[in-house]
């Protein structure tokens, strides 16, 4: 995750790799660094789910959604919520699909957050 940190892009496709296979600590840090990439960097993150089938980009989404188990803190779900919602609203972007997905997803992992 260091290697993406630092500028590396190539490592999200093997991380999420990961994800899908991960055991609960793993999937912990993963789902931090999944969310993290997904407040700054949404597209690229839908980008990359776009290319899987649909159960894997709801898994990978909810991952992010739970982060490290706790769900995402106020400030980062709401930011999240608002970047899909304007994918979602692009009707003819291909993205826009995954985007309403993923919003599902975090929303689900982060039901009892307002």
């Amino acid at each position: 995750m260091d290697f993406f940190d630092r500028g590396d892009k190539t490592f999200l496709n093997p991380l999420l790799d990961v994800g899908l296979k991960s055991d609960a600590d793993l999937a912990e840090g993963l789902g931090s660094f999944f969310a993290d990439v997904l407040r700054q960097e949404p597209e690229r993150f839908l980008q990359a789910l776009l290319k899987r089938p649909v159960n894997e980009q709801l898994h990978l989404a909810w991952m992010a959604g739970v982060e490290d188990g706790g769900g995402m803190p106020g400030d980062t779900l709401q930011a999240v919520r608002v970047s899909l919602k304007r994918i979602v609203a692009r009707n003819h972007d291909p993205l826009a699909k995954v985007a309403r997905r993923c919003l599902a997803e975090i929303e689900k992992a982060n039901k009892d957050e307002k």
